[in-house]
């Protein structure tokens, strides 16, 4: 499988992050569907066919905690980039990827997430998945959903990593364009709510 291969291929040293973002997308996932899903199946969702290679490739990194934010740039050796470990947007909090995605007050991601959800009530698909929601879009494409009938609704099954995936794009993207200077040197503006809700 292609699990087995990708274990082959990945370090063996210990990945203390990756671990505990395998906890927390295996947590979300009981507390939504009641089973609490082995590694195998949560590393393999992270290639759902729902999504693009690009988010595909997105959500690995997100489960390895491979992103250049945060500690990333506390261990440089040039102390001038020690600064940038901090939320951009913020000022505050050590810049994580759950921060980014789903706690910085400041950033607009709550506005992506409103509209996330507006847009899946209005499809019919009922509550949004309960617990941490960090762990939530990790294990996106493990959560299971009921139809009326009590039975298994595939089509939100489909719709939600694509949903999910749809939202983190929009955090992301805002995120690199305020956080990365552009060819002239000078880095984006904030966003209103307006244009927030506009980019969705």
């Amino acid at each position: 499988s292609l699990y087995r291969i990708l274990e082959r291929e990945k370090p063996t040293q210990d990945r203390t992050n990756a671990l505990v973002n395998l906890d927390c997308a295996r947590y979300a996932a009981h507390e939504n569907n009641g089973l609490f899903p082995p590694d195998e199946a949560i590393w393999t969702a992270t290639w759902s066919p729902l999504l693009y290679r690009k988010d595909q490739e997105f959500m690995w990194k997100l489960m390895h905690d491979t992103y250049k934010v945060g500690e990333y740039w506390r261990k440089m050796d040039k102390p001038d980039y020690h600064n940038r470990k901090y939320c951009g947007e913020c000022g505050d909090d050590l810049e994580t990827m759950r921060h980014i995605l789903t706690e910085c007050p400041e950033s607009g991601q709550d506005i992506f997430w409103e509209e996330a959800r507006k847009l899946w009530w209005l499809q019919g698909h009922g509550e949004w998945p309960t617990g941490d929601a960090f762990g939530v879009i990790l294990a996106a494409g493990l959560m299971r959903f009921k139809d009326e009938d009590r039975g298994r609704d595939e089509g939100a099954e489909r719709c939600f990593p694509i949903l999910t995936a749809t939202a983190w794009q929009c955090i992301w993207n805002a995120r690199c364009r305020k956080a990365i200077p552009g060819p002239d040197g000078t880095k984006g503006a904030a966003t209103t709510v307006e244009e927030r809700r506009a980019s969705w």
